[in-house]
């Protein structure tokens, strides 16, 4: 089982939880690092992207790995290849810090301009009116008691945030029953632990 990771790829990461064997048969990942891209996200598209002819690549050594059946040797530590005490190891870590704190700025301004247009477009008394009177009850409380803000966008906000708390318990209650229709697999059955696998 290996595991390539690069701390740029917020996917990818080491597997620790599978240290210690649960059983017969169980396996054991093995993680490698690996320069996988310098750009945030897209990393976890480059992993078996084929490279300079000069140095083993992640794609080579893979199909290596399973057309020979030989063990997986990357050149460790050396081109592609790092180790987590690698000094590359840690200024990707610090690269992909800085990189999603800008993107997670970049983001939240994005969104903040979006939530800010779209709320402005919902019309209340037209797409429930049930609730456009309570909404705009609690408007008019916020103003008489903090008049320091200008709460035209509250009622809409209120509205927007219990759709979305709504829509994610629904698909959260939706994949949770779907666990009960699951196939189970048979725990005498070892057939899988003998391929070669790769993540992520």
């Amino acid at each position: 089982w290996i595991n390539l990771y690069d701390p740029i790829d917020p996917v990818s990461g080491i597997l620790r939880a599978f240290d210690q064997p649960s059983g017969p048969g169980t396996l054991q990942p093995r993680n490698i690092g690996y320069t996988a891209s310098w750009r945030l996200l897209i990393a976890h598209l480059k992993y078996l992207t084929h490279r300079d002819k000069n140095q083993t690549d992640a794609a080579t050594a893979v199909a290596k790995w399973m057309l020979t059946g030989a063990e997986f040797q990357p050149p460790l530590p050396s081109g592609y290849w790092f180790t987590d005490s690698d000094r590359r190891y840690h200024s990707r870590r610090r690269v992909a810090a800085v990189s999603t704190l800008v993107a997670a700025v970049f983001f939240l301004g994005l969104g903040a301009y979006c939530v800010r247009k779209l709320l402005a477009a919902i019309d209340l008394a037209e797409l429930c009116p049930w609730a456009a009177g309570g909404l705009d009850a609690i408007t008019d409380w916020l103003a008489a008691n903090l008049p320091f803000g200008d709460y035209r966008y509250v009622p809409r906000m209120v509205l927007l945030l219990a759709s979305a708390i709504l829509l994610t318990a629904g698909v959260g209650v939706g994949f949770g029953f779907g666990k009960y229709f699951q196939p189970k697999r048979d725990g005498t059955d070892n057939r899988a632990t003998s391929a070669p696998r790769i993540s992520p």
